[in-house]
């Protein structure tokens, strides 16, 4: 792999008629770095307008409880009068099974999927980015996010330096199989620019391994056990790089 460029951002525009659902999907995509909304609206006519006028998200993301007009109507002008544009929808809905029965001739089976309501912010951006991403982004994207869900678990901030460092690192292991490769030359394929060194790659993962050890987290402990030691030792760069390695391929079963 190696210096790889950062995962593309995926594009989407939400068409909702719940204003206070609009306005929760907005805050949380502010938060969001892989995903960006690039129109928000409450019908499907205003919706059409901005496709007509150009826009071209990679995802549409629908109201399945629109009305006059209704989800129907958008779909059949883009399939109309847009049959150029590929797209994914992913639909919203109260109801999920009606949702689709009610729109399936306008949607072939591979380009949507349906999110049932309620259900919590980060389903709904994880499901935009995993249809709307390249295909060769989705190995990688399953990476970062089993990697949040670990750095949630040692109680560490996913903006700490560290964190972008361990990720590119952990890629390497499980995407491009440099298991047996030194840790120095794991620091040297990540490098990207004259700004990084090598020393400073590993001071941010040993002020990492550092913090997941003042946490006193059930996972940090299973890391230490991992290597026989006790729970309140700090891990080296070496042991946390690999065991959070082997934890993400554990678990995405690579």
């Amino acid at each position: 792999m190696g210096k790889e460029k950062p995962l593309s951002k995926v594009t989407a525009l939400l068409v909702d008629r719940d204003a206070a659902y609009r306005r929760t999907v907005q805050r949380f995509a502010d938060e969001q770095d892989l995903v960006e909304l690039c129109a928000v609206t409450a019908d499907a006519v205003r919706a059409w307008e901005l496709l007509e006028a150009g826009l071209r998200p990679q995802v549409l993301v629908l109201d399945t409880a629109l009305q006059d007009p209704d989800a129907g109507w958008l779909l059949a002008r883009l399939r109309h009068e847009l049959p150029e544009w590929h797209f994914w929808v992913l639909l919203c809905s109260v109801n999920g099974l009606a949702a689709e029965t009610a729109l399936q001739a306008f949607l072939p089976p591979e380009t949507y999927y349906t999110l049932v309501k309620p259900y919590p912010m980060p389903d709904l951006f994880d499901q935009i980015y995993r249809n709307g991403c390249r295909t060769a982004d989705l190995p990688r994207y399953r990476v970062h996010r089993c990697l949040e869900e670990l750095c949630c678990r040692l109680h560490l901030g996913p903006r700490l330096s560290g964190v972008n460092y361990l990720e590119r690192m952990v890629c390497e292991l499980v995407l491009g199989d440099a298991w047996q490769v030194s840790t120095e030359q794991l620091y040297d394929r990540i490098t990207d620019n004259d700004y990084v060194t090598l020393t400073g790659i590993a001071s941010a993962i040993r002020r990492l391994a550092e913090a997941a050890c003042a946490r006193h987290t059930p996972l940090y402990a299973q890391l230490c056990e991992r290597y026989g030691k006790p729970a309140d030792a700090v891990l080296s760069n070496t042991e946390l790089i690999w065991g959070i390695g082997e934890q993400v391929r554990q678990r995405l079963q690579l």
